[in-house]
């Protein structure tokens, strides 16, 4: 078995609640997806050709939508970040892995997050906008405390960070 990237580092995993979030969203973008080929299938499901093929459509997004309503407690697990001395580092990932390293002095702003389904657990998103877009990141699915936490750390180390450029 292949190693992930960064697997030799102690990355801090988010809350263990945040699988129920991915759930959830999973839910929501499920019933939009699964349930207007349903009805059309149940409206035109008699008519043979035509009508299978809403039921098929219907078939492949319910297996989609279950495989992602499965795995999100895998994804959940596959966040971490980790502090360094100088940057911060972000993993995410399954299948296709990606680690985000940023730098504290590109960091320009830091913004704490939580929508419905983040605020029902308790939890928060931190978003850090950098100099660069591509070397943006986003650490989802914290408890609020640490959000609020890692938001002043992550400032107060950005802005000592750029006062050496």
């Amino acid at each position: 078995m292949k190693k992930l990237l960064g697997s030799d580092l102690d990355f801090t995993p988010v809350d263990p609640q945040y699988f129920k979030v991915l759930r959830l969203n999973a839910l929501l973008i499920s019933a939009f997806l699964v349930l207007p080929p349903l009805i059309v299938a149940i409206i035109f499901g008699r008519d043979g050709f035509p009508g299978a093929i809403w039921w098929i459509l219907f078939a492949v997004l319910l297996i989609i939508s279950g495989i992602t309503f499965v795995f999100a407690k895998r994804r959940a697990k596959a966040i971490g970040y980790l502090q360094c001395e100088d940057e911060l580092l972000i993993r995410r990932g399954i299948m296709f892995h990606k680690l985000t390293v940023i730098p504290y002095g590109r960091m320009q702003q830091v913004n704490v997050e939580a929508g419905p389904f983040l605020n029902r657990y308790g939890l928060a998103k931190v978003s850090l906008i950098t100099a660069s877009a591509e070397s943006a990141g986003s650490i989802p699915g914290i408890s609020r405390t640490e959000a609020e936490r890692l938001r002043t750390v992550l400032t107060a180390l950005g802005n000592a960070r750029m006062e050496g450029l």
